[in-house]
């Protein structure tokens, strides 16, 4: 009878490399933000976590399908717009130039405006959100 003998790869332990030797040289895209990070990846966590933007695909689907509705001369109603997610500056841009999209420049400053006024009410919901947890989170002191 064979026995199965099981071989353990042996994984190369990770270093991390201490804050000093980080190059930080990604910026926040966002406005009134000035954090810089040293890896894309903790850029997307952050645009994530503070700036509520979703994942890298779907932020950068939500702003292609955005400038393909516009460059056809129609506009997202509020309420569908605010179901997107947020989208950074400059990443409509990107997007346009990425796939070589034409887009009116009336059509761009719509654009332009509804995602400013997108990213406003996202911004205000987040501040809601810290709000109501503090509320929550604050411990009333016992009568003696």
């Amino acid at each position: 009878m064979l026995e199965s003998v099981q071989i353990k790869k042996i994984r190369k332990p990770h270093v991390r490399r201490p804050n000093a030797e980080l190059q930080r040289e990604i910026n926040c895209p966002f406005p009134d933000c000035d954090r810089v990070y040293g890896q894309q990846q903790a850029l997307n966590l952050h645009l994530q976590r503070k700036h509520a933007t979703g994942h890298k695909t779907t932020r950068e689907q939500s702003a292609k399908g955005l400038v393909e509705t516009y460059a056809k001369g129609l506009r997202i109603g509020k309420d569908r717009l605010r179901e997107l997610p947020n989208i950074p500056p400059g990443l409509v841009q990107e997007m346009i130039e990425v796939h070589s999209m034409h887009i009116s420049p009336s059509q761009l400053r719509l654009l332009e405006e509804d995602i400013s006024e997108l990213n406003r009410i996202h911004a205000e919901q987040i501040q809601s959100d810290i709000m109501r947890v503090k509320q929550e989170n604050v411990i009333e002191p016992t009568a003696v």
